[in-house]
């Protein structure tokens, strides 16, 4: 944990993250996946090219990724999924949109947990491991 700092920026951060990289994104997006009244405009958030960071998803990771593919995400933009950041149980997993549910369950990544869409996840030091991985 780093105290003042959001879990949004600090979760990415563990694992070399950074959400602004202005090589891969033109801003970042915080927001929250536990259903409510009032919805984030999926749709309008997987057409904005901006890094989603997304509190409180894991619970509704099937219908997050559902929403963000219907509203025209790409199946493989890079996701990460960072549960317990910078404490001694941190785990986390890099993956895409399309497998980003399977690999939470696999991963056995659990609450608290932050998603991070978009392409700004292949900043991260273990991206190219993970490609060569997963290819």
């Amino acid at each position: 944990m780093i105290n003042g700092l959001t879990a949004g920026i600090a979760a990415p951060a563990a694992i070399g993250i950074p959400v602004t990289d202005r090589r891969y994104t033109h801003g970042v997006a915080l927001v929250t996946g536990h259903g409510s009244e009032r919805e984030p405009d999926w749709a309008a958030l997987a057409r904005s090219g901006l890094t989603l960071v997304i509190y409180m998803g894991v619970a509704r990771v099937h219908g997050l990724v559902d929403a963000l593919t219907a509203g025209g995400m790409p199946g493989d933009t890079p996701a990460a999924a960072i549960s317990a950041a910078h404490t001694p149980l941190q785990r986390q997993a890099l993956c895409t949109v399309a497998t980003l549910a399977e690999t939470i369950a696999t991963g056995q990544l659990a609450s608290p947990a932050i998603l991070v869409v978009g392409n700004v996840v292949q900043a991260a030091p273990m991206w190219a491991a993970h490609c060569r991985r997963s290819g």
